[in-house]
């Protein structure tokens, strides 16, 4: 390892007294930013990726702490100079050890901090090249903060006991087996959690979740879902199982969820003031895309025979409005080609996956941020 991320330090700290000569200050500030990569040279399911996380600006340079596909931590380091911008990491895959080098320069588009062109490195030699756009991410908290308010069942709670963690679709999920009835659980674990921590009205895809859970498990199913205001990004979903066969001790099963697209609230919700304020047909589906997402001054409509091609829908929204008045918006901020879409819905009344399936994409609902917003998902698969 210390052979290999040697050279690459030295040929990084050359770059970096090269582009001092500039004499600029260091403009990439700490806070929570996305890393977009785009790798010409990966299957086109997997080419596109989004690695989101916290930077922490310091000294001269700065660390980006995201996470692996399977949730392992990565740290990303990184130099600015001038408008200049170098990245890199070194990390083993399948025995070998591979680095990526980040080479670019400082954005002025807004919401984008920097972009540059992208190295991969296996075994000294330089197998795949790309592109990279580092992006700020208007969320409330860092993922620092927020990981560090989200409860650690790791080691499993009283009269509870941890039988397994694993990931599942991204999400970290704990099995726990435990003696308590479905009552005495959901006490348990609202002392484990703490002040703040409240259930929510469940959704209805949520209670088919249950339903579905029990008939296939032979057991009765409860679900909950906690939230926190203070944490508008995180979720914990809960559910208590008890086997109708009795052979075995009632299990618990817990999810953290944490929101996936980026949610500029205060922005979006101006671009929504835009849409309701335009003359749109009643019962007609208007497109119009955020040319520079999520600005509400770069709003416009987009034409009928206007199409983007896949991978270059972050920004497209879709509205209509009912023949009572009321505005359902979608706002597609991913687009990862065919490994599917997401975004953000905002609706003046209560909806569900049935009330936006034609709302520019085939979208199911997922869970709800706020009165008025909710994440929605296209999957592809």
């Amino acid at each position: 390892m210390k052979n290999i991320t040697r050279p690459l330090q030295l040929i990084s700290a050359i770059l970096f007294l090269c582009f001092s000569s500039h004499g600029y200050a260091e403009e990439i500030k700490s806070g929570a930013y996305t890393l977009e990569l785009d790798i010409s040279a990966l299957a086109e399911e997997r080419r596109k990726t989004e690695l989101k996380g916290a930077l922490k600006s310091g000294g001269d340079g700065f660390t980006f702490e995201t996470k692996g596909a399977m949730g392992n931590g990565v740290t990303i380091d990184g130099k600015v100079a001038g408008d200049r911008v170098v990245m890199w990491v070194t990390r083993e895959e399948q025995g070998h050890l591979v680095t990526f080098h980040y080479t670019g320069q400082l954005s002025k588009e807004e919401g984008v901090s920097a972009t540059g062109e992208l190295s991969l490195f296996t075994r000294h030699q330089k197998t795949a090249t790309g592109t990279w756009a580092l992006r700020t991410r208007e969320l409330a908290t860092t993922l620092d903060a927020r990981d560090a308010a989200v409860p650690d069942f790791s080691e499993g709670m009283p009269n509870a006991s941890l039988e397994k963690k694993e990931i599942i679709d991204g999400k970290e999920t704990y099995h726990l087996k435990t003696v308590l009835s479905s009552k005495e659980f959901s006490g348990t674990l609202r002392r484990f959690l703490g002040d703040g921590w409240n259930t929510r009205t469940l959704t209805k895809e949520e209670m088919v979740l249950a339903s579905t859970k029990g008939r296939a498990l032979n057991a009765v199913v409860n679900l909950s879902v906690y939230e926190n205001a203070k944490l508008p990004a995180v979720e914990i979903r809960v559910i208590h199982f008890k086997y109708k066969g009795g052979n075995t001790g009632p299990e618990v099963e817990i999810m953290i969820i944490r929101q996936e697209p980026d949610f500029p609230r205060a922005k979006l919700e101006a671009v929504v003031a835009q849409l309701r304020a335009k003359s749109m047909d009643p019962g007609r589906v208007h497109r119009f895309r955020l040319k520079h997402f999520p600005s509400p001054s770069s709003l416009r409509p987009l034409k009928d025979d206007e199409h983007l091609k896949r991978g270059e829908g972050r920004g497209l929204v879709w509205a209509e409005v009912s023949p009572k008045g009321v505005l359902k918006a979608a706002f597609e901020t991913r687009d990862s080609g065919h490994a599917g879409e997401s975004g953000v819905l905002y609706s003046d009344t209560p909806v569900t996956t049935a009330d936006i399936d034609e709302l520019g994409r085939e979208w199911k609902l997922g869970r709800r941020i706020s009165k008025h917003w909710w994440v929605i998902i296209y999957d592809l698969g």
